[in-house]
């Protein structure tokens, strides 16, 4: 004869069941990159322990635990964007050729800014969402060095919903920024 199930195992089957639901919606409402060409990464290392660097040149880095070193290559066609995304920590981004737009989420006229070959920027993290568009008439190839706090092997990249900041796909070469869309439908 069968024992009956316990209100603690229901609860722990209604809780799974409810987790489970809720990483398929958020899988389904992720928005995906549009012409990305490739996203190898080309190394991953931890530094196990704190870190409290400051240099005689007036650069400081400090953690308050371990973090991932991840280095990545992207490349985005023409008209191509990386999908609305945020990172858990600071991204050293250099552009090696094209131009890259990066948007975030409360740039309500979708206008962001151009960053072009041989220029650098912090992208500060705190998941902070965000769209990087190549806008222009050639490829994109960017390289990325995420910080990445947490357990070795943590994700550098968190998908996010559109935000419904952009309409997309990209304008063509040379219109400028994305329209803003309608607001109150």
């Amino acid at each position: 004869m069968r024992q009956p199930v316990k209100n603690d195992q229901r609860l722990k089957l209604a809780a799974t069941l409810v987790l489970g639901l809720l990483v398929i919606v958020g899988a389904a409402i992720a928005t995906p990159g549009i012409g990305v060409l490739g996203a190898p990464v080309h190394a991953r290392g931890t530094i196990a322990e704190a870190l409290n660097v400051q240099s005689s040149s007036g650069v400081e880095l400090r953690t308050r635990g371990a973090v991932d070193v991840v280095t990545q290559q992207i490349t985005i066609a023409a008209g191509g964007s990386t999908g609305w995304h945020g990172h858990p920590a600071p991204v050293l981004v250099t552009i090696k050729s094209g131009a890259m737009t990066i948007v975030y989420a409360n740039d309500t006229r979708c206008v962001g800014r151009i960053y072009t070959a041989g220029q650098s920027f912090v992208d500060r993290g705190d998941e902070t969402v965000h769209n990087a568009f190549n806008r222009g008439g050639e490829t994109l190839e960017l390289w990325a060095t995420y910080l990445v706090p947490g357990a070795p092997g943590a994700a550098f990249r968190i998908d996010a919903p559109d935000p419904g900041t952009c309409i997309s796909p990209s304008p063509s070469p040379g219109s400028g920024s994305l329209p803003a869309r309608g607001r109150g439908r």
